[in-house]
């Protein structure tokens, strides 16, 4: 499977933006359904361990996902991109 960088930064988008601190795959492939309706749930799953490999998010408890300081910082480093999303995702 390639990897897509947009799907990356639309889940690191997904997980800032969690008032909760976490959320789990589905609630994530639900938020990204706005901005990638395409997208199948396996590909997000993928993605998600992709980011996981880079210490940019982690799994926390069953099937949830958090951002780490890692990740705060790469969408800290690249706010337009992220500010995109999450005006893509809160349309």
């Amino acid at each position: 499977m390639k990897r897509d960088q947009d799907l990356l930064w639309g889940i690191l988008a997904v997980l800032e933006a969690s008032e909760r601190g976490d959320e789990n795959d589905d609630s994530i492939a639900a938020a990204l359904g706005k901005t990638h309706p395409d997208v199948s749930f396996e590909a997000i799953r993928h993605h998600l361990l992709l980011l996981d490999d880079r210490g940019l998010a982690v799994p926390h408890g069953a099937g949830n996902w958090r951002i780490t300081d890692i990740g705060h910082d790469a969408v800290a480093s690249n706010p337009a991109h992220v500010t995109q999303m999450h005006t893509k995702l809160n349309q």
